[in-house]
């Protein structure tokens, strides 16, 4: 709480500076506040050129609040704008994968393997391999995320290990 009383005097004091904005949007996701949250993300990204971290923060606060498919939608209104930025398009993948929209994932994941090609995705971000190995790596890794989110929450409503969501948020 006390973090997002201090961004907030800090977005206030200096409103041109948006690290201050995006810390407040931060901040307020991890105090369980997506709602608040969300409005500053907006803000963020409606701006003419958006901080890509304001527009992947905000696509994965709505995939935290079990809304793949309005996260989806967040990031396809900024493709154009960041479609050759390596976190904008694994984002991006993840997303469409939990959005159980596979032919837009593979778009990403085409676009990620030209970039990788040209040498302008690190090898360590991001490693080709078959299709088929991908989507099973893929649905496996949201398959764990989802039984991991599942057991904290769980834990959170039975009063224990509240200190691990805020780590749990980003």
């Amino acid at each position: 709480e006390k973090a997002a009383s201090q961004f907030r005097a800090l977005r206030h004091l200096e409103p041109q500076n948006l690290t201050h904005t995006l810390n407040l949007a931060i901040s307020l996701a991890q105090l369980f506040r997506p709602e608040e949250s969300l409005i500053i993300y907006e803000e963020l990204c409606r701006l003419k050129n958006p901080p890509i971290p304001a527009v992947l923060g905000r696509a994965q606060l709505h995939h935290s609040m079990g809304h793949p498919d309005k996260a989806l939608a967040s990031l396809e209104s900024f493709r154009s704008h960041f479609w050759e930025e390596p976190p904008f398009l694994l984002t991006f993948m993840s997303t469409a994968y939990a959005a159980e929209r596979e032919d837009v994932a593979h778009e990403a994941l085409k676009m990620l393997n030209q970039l990788q090609q040209k040498g302008a995705v690190k090898p360590e971000m991001f490693r080709s391999v078959p299709q088929d190995d991908a989507l099973e790596i893929f649905k496996q890794s949201f398959k764990q995320e989802r039984e991991r989110t599942d057991y904290l929450h769980t834990e959170m409503l039975r009063g224990r290990m509240f200190w691990v969501w805020a780590e749990h948020a980003y």
